[in-house]
């Protein structure tokens, strides 16, 4: 088979089908199917309503002939009479709606599209789902028989599961125990990091590696979705065996529909030498795209900046979680478009959905909160990166009272954010699961477009995502106190255990009274919510629980129902709602192919922004007017280096429209942070600095000292994110 260009109005995949697959083939005839398995069935019947355009053949060794699909009848006739010729320009042809054309022959024609703009209503509006536009999920071939005269062209030995390969082969039994002990072993050493990345790379088995990554180098099994099912199987049952690299391979591949597959696929062979060289050789522009099918569609929306940004991004999810081209978001009433801005509006939606009054994760009181950072200064507050500028200056004024409550709208914690544990009869609960879900489609979306988000999830969060089981000790990740507490109990509650099963007197008495008074705590069996912005004060843990005091001989059945509230029975339709989230963008369980800590890097890059003087001098490129010895380019390393925390955050913001560092740090961001000369008509000591999100470009003037430089960079940091006014 071969794939090439064809059609001037939009992207086709051609496809020349040859006669070498066949095997006992008489006939073949469809004029409509869908997407899916390798081997077509074929119908010589009604013909379906989408998909691929499929004449009708002769059986080999006869002479190859077509019929156009407007010349077919259905009569007994059609099969004899074969007036057309087949010619070996004939081709079977695909159309992506997600893909615009390589290059369009037609003059005055651009290579680029311009995006198209959807309209996305304000919010609040009620939508007509019957009218909302989906593009349809991308499935496994499948086409009815309706004669059963009909032989298929290849056997299809890629529908056997995993389990019944491997029992065919005599391989169940050991195989399967050997590749289910290293899914634990690398589960168990997760938490881990340090131990855990020197064992990891002693699980990969090389054969099997080498094997799916065969599989992935049929671009045809990848379009068409008939990859073998044991992929999937192996890659998301026994993860541990593969690379990280052959597995986000098979992920990008593999999960975002035929679209991004033939994307995916252009995108690593054009990072191979032997395209690198033959676009290099290239003598015009055609040339260059001849084995190209096309490129990514860029569909544009407009929100508004401001108070509502959450419920703007939940429009945009719903009309464009199905749709495969790439989102573009842009601003109301500014000029600035591009990657840059869009990455702004993953950092905004990333504050929103912090916010406390959403009542979605466990938080603090603010009363508590409140007396905890009383004595504290303004610089202490990490949080302080979601206020505005305004409300930064306005806080340093006004006292730490007034700054707490502010920085306090949000939730800040230093294990991150993790959903706060619902009872069924919850107040907001279906406001509250719908927003999970959005999360869940805010998350996909940013996987498919590969946005970092500035999202500080809890790792145990991420764990749920990758279908890795809670245990007790991730409580400790989720609410430390509730977990030491917890654990002081179920210490007692294990010495209960012990002292019951004593059979010496003496010995269990003096265990008995080594144990503490559990009812000097003043429990019942009732889970209490550390903050009251949930809605309900307490929740039974048993029928009647707030008339159950906890002592000494139910105090196991308190422990044990308290971890099932808040890993499980209190957070499951949640999870399951994110889930859902996930799966209106691809099927959530893909996610299965990665570790939780491989998940949190893919999703939110570095956890902590820090750099070295080297770093900078390294990774930081100097153009247009500046080099590395150039003193205000030297100067700015130096500023660079005395930021703290938040502002080294707020500086990415600034410059790359996203607070955080993608995996593996300066090093790896794309584009390169590039510093250029900005020309100003005067003194450049009255200018400040600005930046080009798109293209990461720090636009500096020539100040005369690093003081100033420092002075002018910080202001425009606090002052300088309100909007994209520049073009």
């Amino acid at each position: 088979m071969h794939a090439d260009m064809g059609g001037h109005g939009g992207t086709w995949l051609d496809i020349h089908m040859g006669f070498g697959y066949t095997r006992d083939f008489t006939w073949l005839e469809t004029r409509k199917a869908v997407d899916g398995n390798r081997s077509i069935r074929t119908s010589g019947g009604k013909a379906t309503k989408e998909g691929h355009t499929f004449y009708v053949i002769r059986k080999p060794g006869a002479k190859r002939r077509m019929l156009p699909c407007r010349q077919i009848s259905h009569s007994e006739n059609t099969f004899t009479d074969r007036s057309h010729t087949w010619e070996s320009h004939v081709t079977l042809k695909r159309e992506f709606s997600s893909l615009e054309a390589a290059f369009d022959p037609r003059r005055n024609r651009t290579t680029t599209e311009q995006p198209v703009t959807l309209e996305i209503e304000d919010p609040g509006t009620v939508r007509n789902n019957s009218t909302q536009q989906v593009t349809a999920f991308h499935g496994r071939l499948h086409m009815s028989l309706n004669i059963s005269e009909v032989i298929p062209y290849r056997k299809e030995r890629q529908e056997m599961m995993l389990a019944e390969f491997m029992s065919s082969h005599g391989l169940s039994d050991k195989v399967n125990r050997i590749l289910q002990f290293l899914k634990i072993v690398n589960e168990s050493l997760e938490d881990l990091n340090s131990i855990h990345q020197d064992i990891a790379q002693e699980l990969i088995n090389q054969k099997l590696s080498n094997k799916l990554k065969q599989q992935l180098s049929d671009p045809l099994a990848i379009t068409s979705g008939s990859m073998p099912k044991w992929c999937h199987e192996v890659v998301t049952k026994y993860a541990p065996v593969f690379p990280f690299e052959i597995r986000f391979q098979y992920f990008a591949h593999c999960s975002f529909g035929v679209d991004r597959s033939v994307a995916a696929i252009q995108s690593a062979q054009d990072k191979s030498p032997e395209r690198v060289r033959q676009r290099a050789n290239a003598r015009t522009r055609e040339e260059d795209t001849s084995r190209s099918l096309g490129q990514l569609k860029q569909e544009r929306v407009v929100v508004k900046r401001g108070s509502q940004i959450l419920e703007w991004a939940m429009s945009v999810m719903k009309v464009h979680a199905k749709r495969k081209a790439i989102l573009e978001v842009t601003f109301a009433d500014e000029e600035g478009h591009g990657s840059g801005v869009t990455n702004e509006f993953y950092s905004l939606v990333s504050d929103a959905l912090q916010q406390r009054d959403l009542g979605m994760w466990i938080c603090d009181d603010l009363d508590n909160t409140l007396k905890k950072n009383r004595n504290s200064s303004f610089e202490t507050f990490d949080t302080e990166i979601a206020l505005s500028p305004m409300k930064k200056a306005k806080a340093k004024t006004d006292g730490d009272l007034e700054i707490a409550f502010e920085v306090n709208r949000y939730v800040h914690r230093d294990c991150g954010l993790f959903p706060a544990p619902l009872p069924p009869n919850a107040p907001n609960k279906d406001a509250i699961l719908e927003k999970f879900r959005f999360l869940g489609t805010f998350l996909a979306k940013a996987l498919l477009d590969n946005r970092l988000i500035s999202l500080p999830l809890a790792y145990p969060l991420f764990k749920i995502l990758c279908h890795y089981p809670l245990n007790a000790s991730d409580l400790a990740f989720i609410d430390p106190e509730k977990a030491r507490h917890l654990a002081q109990l179920h210490e007692v509650a294990v010495v209960k255990k012990s002292a019951d099963l004593e059979e010496d007197p003496h010995r269990k008495q003096e265990m008995l009274q080594s144990l503490p008074d559990v009812e000097v705590y003043c429990l019942t069996m009732q889970y209490a919510p550390s903050s009251t912005i949930h809605g309900f004060r307490s929740y039974d843990l048993i029928p009647d629980g707030g008339s159950v005091t906890v002592d000494i001989d139910n105090v196991h059945e308190y422990v044990e129902r308290m971890y099932n509230f808040m890993l499980d029975e209190g957070i499951c339709e949640q999870i399951e709602a994110i889930r859902k989230g996930i799966s209106e963008v691809f099927p959530e369980s893909h996610l299965k192919a990665f570790t939780p800590s491989e998940l949190r890097s893919m999703l939110s890059g570095e956890s902590n922004v820090s750099w070295s003087k080297n770093d900078l001098l390294e990774h930081l490129e100097p153009r247009n007017g500046y080099d590395i010895e150039s003193s205000t380019f030297q100067h700015l390393v130096h500023v660079l280096c005395d930021l703290d925390e938040r502002e080294r955050k707020d500086f990415l913001r600034f410059v790359t429209g996203v607070r955080v560092l993608p995996p593996g740090g300066l090093k790896n961001l794309d584009p390169k942070l590039t510093v250029v000369r900005k020309h100003c008509e005067n003194d450049p000591d009255d200018h400040f600095p600005s930046a080009n999100t798109c293209f990461h470009f720090l636009k500096l003037p020539e100040y005369s000292s690093t003081e100033i430089l420092a002075c002018r960079l910080k202001t425009a940091l606090q002052h300088g994110m309100d909007g994209f006014y520049f073009n």
